[in-house]
């Protein structure tokens, strides 16, 4: 654990350990860096109602950052399965926030360092033995500077890039096709 933290000028310092009450062996689907994006992405599309403009995907440092402008979301959202703003809202992807808990667990399964930041907090998920289990912690940092929106930063390895570079083949809303009828989010598409 590492006492301080500095992104982007703001300045987190730690608080807790958390422990989120999932095993490493969890929904152990195998699932790839593909699903790591897709679950970060979307939820970045989500915070601003699909807007893509409003979702700044860069890669800095050897770490790609997914910023939403949105409103960001309280701290008990990334701790519990269950724990959602997307509950009741038919316009966004998902409603029980595992997919979130998940794409943390695929991360360390596959050595990929991920932190996640919204509002006042920052977390850095983590494994720790737990009666005979590796399960899902977070280290809780915290700043006296709220930022706007989220940030997810994850560590640049050769498949996450090149889902990053590609973003037009796995989501409708980066596509270069037009559809053929609707839009972005409600359309048909032509097959490739």
């Amino acid at each position: 654990m590492i006492n301080d933290i500095t992104i982007n000028g703001l300045v987190y310092k730690w608080q807790e350990e958390f422990d989120v009450n999932l095993t490493l062996a969890y929904e152990n689907n195998s699932s790839s860096e593909w699903h790591i994006i897709r679950e970060f992405v979307s939820n970045a599309l989500d915070c601003v109602n699909m807007d893509i403009d409003k979702v700044q995907i860069t890669n800095y440092n050897k770490s790609i950052h997914i910023k939403d402008d949105g409103d960001g979301y309280p701290l008990v959202y990334a701790k519990r399965i269950g724990a959602t703003s997307k509950k009741d809202d038919s316009s966004t992807i998902g409603m029980f926030g595992e997919g979130f808990k998940m794409s943390l667990l695929t991360c360390i399964r596959k050595n990929i360092k991920v932190m996640l930041a919204s509002m006042d907090w920052l977390i850095v998920p983590k494994l720790v033995e737990s009666e005979g289990h590796q399960v899902l912690f977070y280290d809780i940092y915290c700043t006296g500077q709220p930022m706007n929106g989220s940030l997810v930063i994850i560590e640049t390895i050769e498949a996450i890039t090149e889902v990053i570079n590609n973003l037009h083949d796995y989501f409708l809303h980066y596509s270069k096709e037009q559809c053929l009828s609707g839009n972005q989010s409600n359309g048909i598409y032509p097959l490739n």
